[in-house]
């Protein structure tokens, strides 16, 4: 019914393929192409986004895979900060700022928990090869109670008071 040369775009003359970035598309009220300063902003929320992504999925994994969370975190933080001055420099302060920061906060938490992890590494460890041979709910639960008396036990011997929250 309709033909249509695909090649070719109705109201698109040449003047309008080669003009500069940045520019309005004349006479039709496009929306302007994005300059380089744009383009950079845009790339960098980009890898953000999926060095976010991957700190939070490998953060979910047995060790020691729980580790590389840490470093996508470092680099999403490096990246977030990176964005910022993009963004900034592209003049689109408000949201770059506001994607960094958030960026930043969830890295930042991801680090915080790929480093605790880290720290109590025994614990973690003997508790994931006690959850993977626990047939039972019942071997499950003591799996993590002795994962827990074993972490408020570390806690006490390093800062000599008390697990919060632990029935001590």
């Amino acid at each position: 019914m309709w033909e249509t040369d695909p090649v070719s775009t109705p109201n698109r003359t040449d003047e309008d393929r080669t003009r500069t970035p940045g520019t309005e598309d004349p006479g039709t009220g496009g929306t302007p192409e994005p300059t380089g300063p744009q383009k950079r902003a845009v790339k960098l929320g980009l890898v953000l986004t999926l060095l976010l992504a991957g700190a939070v999925l490998t953060s979910l994994l047995p060790l020691p895979f729980v580790i590389v969370s840490g470093v996508l975190a470092v680099a999403a933080i490096v990246c977030a900060v990176m964005s910022i001055v993009a963004g900034v420099r592209a003049g689109n302060a408000a949201q770059a700022i506001v994607t960094g920061v958030i960026g930043i906060l969830v890295a930042g938490y991801v680090l915080v928990s790929a480093a605790s992890t880290a720290a109590i590494w025994p614990l973690r460890q003997e508790f994931e090869d006690c959850v993977s041979h626990a047939l039972t709910e019942q071997a499950q639960a003591t799996c993590q109670n002795d994962y827990s008396s074993g972490v408020a036990d570390w806690f006490e011997k390093l800062t000599g008071q008390p697990l919060p929250g632990s029935q001590s």
